[in-house]
């Protein structure tokens, strides 16, 4: 449950539980963390990051990753198509860099925050990378049979057919350590938020 310190309908979240983790409980020793799901299109992120809100003992946020993707309908699609090659990568990496801050600010006022992303160029995996050395976090990469991907893809129906096998060629780049890998081919949304939880309460419990 969000609790709110003030009791006045003028609080900026008084009435608005979107962003609260339903879970309420006993005091925590928890430090909050951003957890960072990342992997192919298809292995599950989304999925994962709203079942792992529902369970952490220490309040959670979750901002998908999809609700920032850039724009893809007819004149904002053509605009962004004009942009030069290193324009557009420079404009995607400030758009991560701001997100990944985002998050860290509800880090800083004791959520744990639970972003999703896929890493693809290189410039951009740098700038993710730079980000969260500033930040607590728990970067955790889901992987999945690449059959299991192509059902999923075609399942939802939300996505271009080929995505995921698009973005899976770029999803585990060498220079990155991830602190947590798991196979979603078999398990259910809840199954890997638990998987993750244990890891983030863990390492994060106070002595």
């Amino acid at each position: 449950m969000c609790r709110s310190t003030a009791t006045d309908s003028r609080h900026p979240f008084a009435e608005d539980r979107r962003y609260c983790s339903p879970v309420d409980g006993p005091h925590h020793t928890f430090e909050p963390r951003l957890v960072l799901l990342t992997g192919a299109s298809s292995v599950g992120k989304t999925s994962a990051g709203r079942a792992l809100q529902s369970v952490t003992e220490l309040p959670a946020i979750f901002i998908p990753g999809d609700d920032l993707d850039l724009p893809r309908h007819a004149r904002s699609l053509e605009r962004l198509r004009e942009l030069p090659p290193h324009e557009a990568n420079r404009l995607e990496a400030e758009l991560d860099s701001a997100y990944l801050h985002g998050l860290n600010s509800f880090v800083q006022h004791g959520f744990h925050a639970i972003g999703e992303l896929i890493f693809k160029e290189p410039a951009r995996t740098a700038t993710c990378l730079r980000v969260l050395t500033e930040i607590p976090h728990l970067l955790v990469l889901l992987q999945c049979d690449a059959d299991v991907r192509r059902t999923r893809e075609r399942l939802r129906n939300d996505r271009p057919l080929g995505l995921s096998d698009k973005t899976s060629d770029t999803a585990r780049p060498s220079n990155v350590r991830f602190d947590l890998e798991l196979d979603t081919s078999e398990l259910t949304p809840q199954a890997v938020a638990e998987a993750i939880r244990r890891v983030l309460e863990t390492e994060t419990a106070a002595p």
